[in-house]
């Protein structure tokens, strides 16, 4: 996933510092807030690319990132929150998350230290980098930090983290449909979406703390078992228990995280569920529904089909003769069955006879049976077949109402869920605590 902080490097445009002799003769400064920085030992440079190179150590004691530096492998990784960053000496390149990114300068080796390009790094940590000609200056100002609160719902907190990981995701899944390149984040139509999905998304999230306490409240949340379970499922997922680890460390999270995030997610869609219970919906609802998507529930011609599927013409017939003497089609299903049906009876569902998913051969076979009765062997291209019918249709039929109403239901309730699951949330809400901190989401 991309992470938010990398979306800067991406929209921003690279600090362009003025060459010139007498530029370059000049020492270079750098303010954090606007107060100077003073470097022990060695200080910052401009180099031939017009880019302005700090000490290694600057980046871990002045923007809190933690620093590893390989010696015999001359590369540099830099962390923080849910960045890493790896330069390598004398390379154009960064990995930023695991990606490559072009550079227009690189890490050097400058009297027996590191220097890496502020520019990059800084906004890759999530603070501002200005070069200010006049003073020969690069003015850093810090952003917004991942745990820097953006609102409050009851004695929940929702943090920078929550929004940008969210946002995060939603990018990566938009440029990932439309198949945009890294050059989509300049758009101004990226940026506007950006801007007005962030006050969207403390709105959404808020809704989910909402629910969260009023899961606690209801008694809604999950077992233990129910989260280890869940948990174990993603974990079998991965052909090793060091890949899950290594996914886990790259989403930031460790394995009690993960199933907080479990616990939380299933408490929402078991609040969700107990709203939804109480959707109403009438039978009025029901018959205009089903009447406006009657071509939904015509049926062509055909029958509900189970079959035994064996290898040869022989076996058909004995199997047939076992029937013939009141043995249950399913039975002789699972006893002689030879396909994924077996299990099941036999059972294939209601099979149109001009169906062109099925075998001609099974179908020319299966529109010469009345109701319930058996074939004698058919053979296809698959083997030989007997063939069972049930709910024959030989003209085109509309399923009754009744027959579906059920699912009718659920269908509208499923239509209506967001809109009345929203409501009722926000009907709770009102009955909680909640802020939201205007000038920290602006700075987001």
């Amino acid at each position: 996933m991309k992470a938010r902080k990398m979306l800067a490097i991406l929209l921003g445009m690279l600090v362009a510092i003025p060459s010139g002799a007498v530029m370059a003769q000049k020492p270079v400064s750098v303010t954090i807030n606007n107060e100077n920085v003073v470097f022990k030992d060695v200080a910052p440079f401009i180099d031939s690319n017009n880019r302005t190179l700090v000490p290694l150590r600057f980046i871990s004691e002045e923007l809190g990132a933690q620093v590893e530096w390989d010696q015999v492998s001359g590369t540099a990784t830099i962390m923080k929150d849910n960045m890493k960053v790896i330069l390598t000496v004398g390379q154009t390149t960064m990995i930023v998350n695991g990606k490559t990114k072009e550079m227009d300068t690189k890490a050097t080796m400058q009297d027996g230290r590191l220097f890496v390009p502020v520019k990059y790094i800084g906004e890759l940590l999530n603070v501002e980098v200005k070069w200010l000609a006049k003073e020969n200056t690069v003015a850093i100002t810090p952003g917004i930090t991942s745990d820097a609160v953006v609102a409050k719902v009851g004695d929940l907190t929702i943090t920078a983290k929550e929004i940008l990981t969210q946002l995060d995701y939603e990018m990566m899944m938009i440029q990932y449909q439309y198949q945009y390149d890294d050059s989509f984040f300049e758009t101004e139509e990226a940026k506007q979406y950006m801007e007005q999905r962030k006050g969207e998304l403390v709105d959404y999230i808020i809704k989910n703390k909402v629910a969260l306490i009023k899961g606690r409240e209801l008694k809604l949340e999950p077992t233990v078992t129910e989260v280890n379970n869940e948990f174990n499922k993603t974990k079998e997922d991965y052909e090793t228990a060091a890949e899950f680890e290594k996914a886990l460390v790259n989403s930031g999270l460790t394995a009690e995280g993960y199933k907080t995030q479990i616990k939380d997610s299933l408490t929402i869609s078991n609040v969700a569920k107990y709203i939804s219970k109480n959707i109403p919906v009438t039978d009025a609802e029901i018959k205009a529904y089903y009447e406006s998507n009657s071509g939904n529930y015509t049926m062509a011609p055909g029958a509900e089909m189970a079959h035994i599927l064996v290898a040869t013409e022989e076996e058909a017939k004995a199997i047939k003769a076992e029937y013939d003497k009141d043995t249950s089609f399913a039975e002789l299903a699972k006893k002689y069955g030879t396909d994924g049906t077996k299990d099941t009876g036999g059972e294939l569902g209601y099979i149109a006879y001009d169906s062109s998913y099925y075998d001609q051969d099974f179908l020319n076979g299966a529109k010469t049976l009345e109701e319930g009765q058996v074939s004698n062997p058919v053979k296809t291209q698959f083997g030989w077949h007997l063939i069972k019918v049930l709910n024959v249709h030989k003209e085109a039929y509309k399923v009754p109402l009744e027959e579906i109403k059920e699912d009718l239901k659920n269908i509208i309730i499923s239509e209506k869920a967001t809109e009345f699951i929203y409501s009722q949330l926000d009907e709770w809400g009102k009955e909680m605590t909640i802020e939201k901190y205007e000038d920290v989401i602006n700075k987001l």
